[in-house]
């Protein structure tokens, strides 16, 4: 007798268990995040985006200039503190209750599309995906956004065929909020915009009143901040500033797969702004208003691919490896770090090491279902073409993450039906494909040193060292200088350190200082103890041609505590011939000088410190030192 076939699983009942599993494991990293350094670390967009949030709170809601950041997170946060207080908790708290309702609104897309099955899979598969639960569980402008893309694509995969306006106008008004907090967002919006037209049937007119809805609901929350940039930025600046320098970041003569800044820009936003601008001003010999620093910038960038176009063309070969490589490179936060070091539950979240060969084979399985799915190629490509022609982070590629979920689960959908009708030959096809994708992307991709820049591979432990120091930087501020010399130390543990003649001066500048206070405090042994390893740490970060002259200059200053005045002035003396000439090296050299009885040489490099300075008479430190020395007697 056959059997009945079983009624499928509620679309209710399927929500509500992909929303609870996506919550439940967020609560969880949540929990464990408080016992970690994260919970209260922030980073350099968090820091800047709190500042400003507090300004907001405090009654500036709009400031009087440009947005260099993109707005909407800076006011997302003040929303909340205005409501909830300033703490960290509550915007961690909403950002995964956003989260946990993310993988639902996949499901429904995944549902729409394709089948129950495909939601079932996709859902899952971002309720549990780590480096997005990271960014939500953190301060991060990327978690809320990644919900408001979802919902606005989920809209229009609704009313988008049947062309009803009121849908498209919500579609739209979402995705000019998501542009507006991510600027990203713009191309694969536009692309969308086009595909409407062709995925609406009937008359032009009815194709054009749901084209026309679908943009202009978008523009609604854009164009006053467009407008708001353009007149205070001197000329045309979109959603924020900074365009035309990461445009020239990731499309100059020293990028490669991964960007380089221009030579004397700072890249964090505290300084990246100022710097970006007083280089271009340098370079065309006049002050540019905001406007004119994108443009300097972009110009840059287009002439470069403009005169090597072979050079662009490798470029975008090397990107698109980058891209789609497993390795999530570090950006805010460094999810390979924060998983091996402080928030081990993410060993059961999913990586892109997974999702990316499912989505590759996924993709032109989904082809299949014809102009149903070109909103979803529309999203999905037209985003991941954006850090192609910018640049490659980790970050940058999230919100293209749950859209290629959906070809993921595709990809599994199709192999579980072909293995249950035993299709071998076609199985094997297709294992075959996701075994190759599933190579090329979990590859170790290498770079060789270039343009004075270190061989670099995306694997094992790169960047450690940089985040270690991140956290001994943030403690540093906070006055805990135990907490910030044991994070520093920890960068020594690192089996491919990027900055290890950084983290050699860091120690050894914490153990002067710590040389300095146990000497004060009478204990010589210990205060040799330290002077000995800050010795070694200050001559190694010498050895490897790091700060040269500012670290001979530290060493001497060690050997001045030390009450060592021989040594000093051969420090003193190194610097200066490394090329430090200031009045601190001078009036060190001076005062070692005297130390040793070496009076006459003393009076010299006081004399030119003091005319260095711009005095014409003897300064009172000077007089001080030289009152001091004596030569010594003749035998």
């Amino acid at each position: 007798m056959p059997r009945t076939p079983r009624a499928p699983i509620p679309h209710w009942v399927a929500m509500a268990t992909i929303g609870l599993v996506a919550l439940a494991f967020r609560t969880a990293l949540l929990v464990q995040v408080a016992g970690t350094p994260y919970a209260e670390v922030t980073n350099v967009d968090s820091s800047s985006y709190h500042a400003w949030a507090l300004e907001i709170v405090n009654g500036s809601w709009m400031p009087t200039r440009m947005f260099y950041q993109s707005p909407f997170y800076a006011w997302f946060l003040a929303g909340i503190y205005e409501v909830f207080g300033t703490g960290p908790w509550a915007p961690r708290v909403i950002q995964i209750l956003f989260g946990a309702a993310s993988p639902v609104l996949l499901y429904a897309i995944g549902a729409m599309l394709f089948s129950r099955r495909v939601g079932w899979i996709a859902g899952l598969a971002l309720a549990l995906y780590g480096p997005i639960v990271l960014e939500e569980i953190t301060l991060s402008k990327t978690s809320p956004l990644v919900f408001t893309a979802l919902a606005a694509f989920a809209a229009w995969v609704r009313w988008a065929p049947r062309a009803r306006p009121v849908g498209l106008g919500i579609a739209g008004l979402l995705f000019g909020v998501t542009i507006v907090g991510v600027a990203q967002w713009l191309l694969p919006f536009a692309v969308l915009a086009v595909v409407t037209w062709f995925v609406i049937g009937g008359p032009t007119p009815r194709r054009a009143l749901a084209v026309a809805v679908f943009v202009t609901a978008a523009l609604v929350p854009l164009v006053p901040v467009v407008a708001w940039n353009s007149a205070h930025g001197g000329g045309l600046v979109l959603t924020s500033g900074g365009s035309g320098l990461n445009l020239y970041s990731g499309n100059n003569p020293r990028a490669t797969g991964l960007p380089a800044a221009p030579s004397g820009v700072r890249d964090t936003p505290e300084y990246e702004e100022e710097d970006s601008r007083r280089v271009a001003e340098a370079a065309v010999g006049h002050p540019l208003l905001p406007a004119g620093v994108e443009r300097y910038w972009s110009g840059q960038a287009t002439a470069f691919v403009r005169d090597n176009p072979g050079d662009f063309v490798t470029l975008l070969g090397r990107k698109t490896q980058v891209l789609w490589n497993a390795y999530e490179i570090p950006d805010n936060y460094h999810y390979t770090f924060v998983r091996t070091h402080f928030l081990p539950l993410l060993w059961l979240g999913l990586t892109f090491a997974i999702v990316a060969p499912l989505s590759l084979v996924g993709l032109p399985m989904a082809a299949r279902r014809g102009r149903a799915v070109w909103g979803l190629y529309a999203v999905t490509l037209g985003y991941l073409v954006t850090p192609l022609i910018y640049y490659v982070r980790a970050r940058y590629r999230l919100p293209a993450i749950p859209f290629l979920m959906v070809f993921g689960a595709v990809a599994i959908d199709h192999l579980i039906g072909v293995a249950t009708a035993r299709r071998w030959g076609v199985l094997a096809g297709w294992c075959a494909a996701l075994a190759v994708a599933g190579v090329f992307v979990n590859r170790t991709y290498c770079e060789p040193a270039h343009h004075g820049m270190s061989s670099l591979c995306l694997g094992s432990d790169v960047w450690f060292d940089l985040e270690w120091k991140r956290l001994a930087s943030f403690y540093q501020k906070q006055g805990d200088t135990e907490r910030e010399q044991g994070y520093v130390e920890r960068a020594l543990e690192c089996t491919v350190p990027r900055q290890q003649g950084d983290t050699y001066l860091w120690i050894a500048w914490l153990e002067s200082r710590n040389a300095k206070r146990l000497l004060g405090q009478g204990d010589a042994a210990g205060a040799d103890a330290r002077f000995r390893r800050a010795e070694r740490f200050f001559r190694s970060t010498i050895g490897l041609r790091h700060r040269v002259a500012f670290t001979h200059g530290q060493l001497a200053q060690l050997y001045g505590t030390m009450h060592m005045p021989g040594p000093a002035a051969a420090s003193w003396e190194a610097a200066r011939a490394a090329g430090s000439g200031d009045r601190t090296t001078l009036v060190g050299l001076g005062t070692s000088y005297a130390a040793l009885g070496r009076c006459a040489d003393a009076t010299d490099v006081l004399a030119k410190a003091d005319q260095a300075q711009g005095l014409t008479t003897q300064s009172d430190e000077t007089a001080r030192i030289l009152a001091g020395c004596a030569a010594p007697a003749s035998p």
